[in-house]
């Protein structure tokens, strides 16, 4: 409650200097916990401001969401993005709140500008908020309207549905074409912004990506920061694309500023360090004064994910089949579902993320992973959600079966008499 006051007193003052309104009209803002007939335009503004003040209580958002939760049909589109903005940036997530709002602005999507359609796409991918249906809905009507939008909300448009993987929809094509006419107005974080949605959206091969990898890039090179560089790289080494030069100039500026990296940053080059080094594809890296930079790189621990529920019950089919997996092993950067060391077999559990929305392809990252993987002498059998969610066990049996045998050519019982027995020698020998 005394943090209620406080924070109250500093939006009363900020009201006066900012806005210079009426002594009546603060005392109405000022007893805000008490009266809950305040306007949209009121909701708006106080939620702005608590959210500019830095305030992360809880109890106290949710008293102000209860506050607004009345005033949502009457509020402007405009207001409607305020308190969404308002919520990224104090990284609230309320679902009624956000799903009221959402109904309202879904119906509405017509009247928004295209500034708020893109912020509002990317607060909500902040907020881990956002899915497909979210996104095609705030995009309705806005076809013929993407010369409208300006370059830096295009960026937003493209690395939203890359967030969400949303590939086939208008959006991503004609962004990515718009985007190409306005190369001259692209900053540096922009361009490397698109890169990035481009190559997750599997538009690696396109006019667009080699553009920007000959051409804007390398022209923009030094405007760009270290954590934007490390998301160029990966970018590059997710679209499996010709960049040997961009890509070896960028881990050179790495190496000599890599006291300066993040841990994330950090995690990005372990998967391009392995990519160069098991999966190199197209990318023609010339890796001479970089071996001890990329040998650092080979040893970031990577990142473990939460276990999942489809990852219990594959383990239990496994051992119906008499097998022996080792369950999230670490495997250059990443923590595979599970491994038969002896087999040199590596189980992935292919969920909804691992594929593109309303498709059966895996994502872009999913397919460097496979590569990186058999790269190491890994043989990778992939189980999609679709060919064994929903079914009996002994279909997930046979499902499991298909997936063992495509990968290894051997059946589960063949793969059985290899046992727990780890091989002795690394699988892979470090490439020159």
């Amino acid at each position: 409650l005394l943090e209620m006051v406080r924070h109250l007193m500093r939006l009363v003052h900020g009201i006066l200097f900012r806005c210079h309104v009426a002594a009546p009209r603060c005392r109405t803002i000022s007893t805000v916990g008490a009266d809950p007939s305040l306007r949209g335009s009121e909701i708006a503004f106080l939620f702005d401001e608590v959210s500019r003040g830095g305030l992360r209580d809880r109890a106290i958002w949710n008293r102000y969401t209860e506050l607004a939760a009345p005033a949502l049909s009457g509020m402007s589109v405009v207001e409607l993005c305020t308190v969404i903005r308002s919520c990224a940036r104090a990284g609230f997530v309320k679902h009624s709140l956000l799903n009221g709002i959402l109904r309202i602005l879904g119906a509405r999507s017509a009247e928004m500008e295209p500034r708020r359609v893109a912020q509002a796409l990317s607060d909500l991918g902040k907020l881990d908020y956002l899915d497909h249906v979210v996104a095609a809905k705030l995009l309705d009507g806005h076809e013929e309207s993407i010369p409208n939008f300006r370059t830096l909300d295009l960026c937003l448009v493209l690395t939203a549905f890359a967030r969400v993987s949303f590939k086939d929809h208008w959006a991503p094509a004609k962004v990515v074409e718009e985007l190409r006419a306005r190369f001259g107005d692209l900053e540096a974080k922009p361009l490397v912004a698109a890169m990035y949605g481009a190559a997750r959206l599997d538009l690696g091969s396109h006019e667009f990506m080699r553009e920007c990898i000959e051409v804007h890039a390398p022209r923009r090179f030094f405007d760009i920061d270290l954590g934007s560089l490390t998301l160029m790289a990966f970018s590059v080494a997710v679209a499996d694309v010709q960049a040997g030069d961009l890509l070896a100039t960028a881990l050179r500026r790495c190496d000599r500023e890599q006291n300066r990296l993040q841990k994330y940053s950090r995690h990005q080059l372990s998967i391009v360090a392995h990519a160069v080094q098991y999966a190199p594809g197209n990318l023609g890296v010339d890796t001479s004064g970089l071996e001890d930079f990329l040998q650092s790189c080979l040893k970031v621990k990577p990142v473990t994910p939460k276990p999942s529920q489809a990852q219990d019950k594959i383990g239990l089919l496994l051992k119906m089949m008499r097998l022996e997996p080792e369950v999230e092993v670490p495997l250059g950067p990443y923590v595979v579902d599970f491994t038969l060391p002896a087999a040199e077999v590596a189980i992935e559990v292919d969920g909804y993320s691992h594929f593109y929305v309303l498709s059966t392809e895996l994502t872009a990252r999913s397919r460097l992973k496979s590569r990186i993987l058999e790269g190491m002498g890994w043989r990778v059998a992939s189980l999609p959600y679709f060919d064994w969610r929903g079914s009996s066990r002994e279909a997930g049996m046979d499902a499991l079966s298909d997936s063992l045998y495509k990968a290894t050519g051997q059946s589960p019982g063949q793969l059985a008499k290899y046992g727990k027995k780890k091989p002795r020698k690394k699988l892979v020998a470090p490439r020159a």
